[in-house]
């Protein structure tokens, strides 16, 4: 039996049935006084309202906790990325290219960005960039709302604002870039949502540590 038989076959029943419940129920009330009427009349009303209530309800809790299981996803999904982008800082590859620009910039502290690709060439320098690269992403997600703000400053401010003051802010930021664009508003997103108490000390530490720098670059 193919599925359009099935499904005449199921209408045909319905319609029986119903026309054999009105059939019914009009033979019945052809027996009955006015007041017998009125009475299932007004009980039939009853139900169908507690039925429509009932029904109601049953769809606002349905729907409520569908948007409850919604938002608690949603708010896994931007955790887990935040976590995501902290085990990629934080991996193998990631700590072998922060350890790259280290060096190469205790070496070339005022050497910007691309006069560093002329000097040591593209391989050695591409730590730096690479580094950058990962800073825009940050943003990226953040300007998107793709990610629990909540965790970015434990995460990656102190660092960055350390890469930023180091050496970002006079050696990389210059160029018309869009991804220098976007570090500088990765700064200014750390700057209006951290206390200024935690910025003065993380900004602190970055400048002790580009003068330390400097001043062994230039004593040799």
């Amino acid at each position: 039996m193919n599925q359009d038989r099935k499904r005449l076959l199921s209408f045909i029943a319905i319609f029986l049935f119903t026309l054999l419940v009105i059939t019914a129920t009009w033979l019945g009330l052809k027996f009955l006084d006015d007041l017998k009427i009125t009475e299932i009349f007004v009980s039939f009303i009853v139900n169908l309202i507690g039925i429509f209530v009932g029904a109601g309800l049953a769809y606002w809790f349905a729907l409520n906790q569908f948007e409850i299981q919604s938002k608690n996803l949603e708010k896994k999904a931007l955790s887990d990325k935040v976590f995501e982008l902290y085990d990629e800082f934080n991996s193998s590859g990631m700590l072998r290219i922060r350890s790259e620009a280290g060096k190469l910039t205790r070496q070339h502290p005022n050497t910007p960005a691309r006069e560093m690709y002329k000097t040591e060439g593209g391989e050695k320098s591409l730590s730096i960039w690479v580094l950058a690269r990962f800073y825009e992403k940050l943003w990226i997600t953040i300007d998107n709302q793709k990610i629990d703000i909540s965790y970015v400053p434990d995460f990656f401010g102190e660092t960055f604002y350390w890469w930023y003051i180091v050496y970002f802010k006079e050696n990389l930021l210059l160029y018309e870039m869009q991804m220098c664009t976007r570090v500088g508003k990765l700064k200014d997103w750390f700057d209006d949502n951290v206390s200024n108490e935690v910025v003065e000390r993380w900004t602190k530490r970055a400048t002790e540590s580009k003068s330390k720098r400097l001043e062994r670059y230039f004593l040799g």
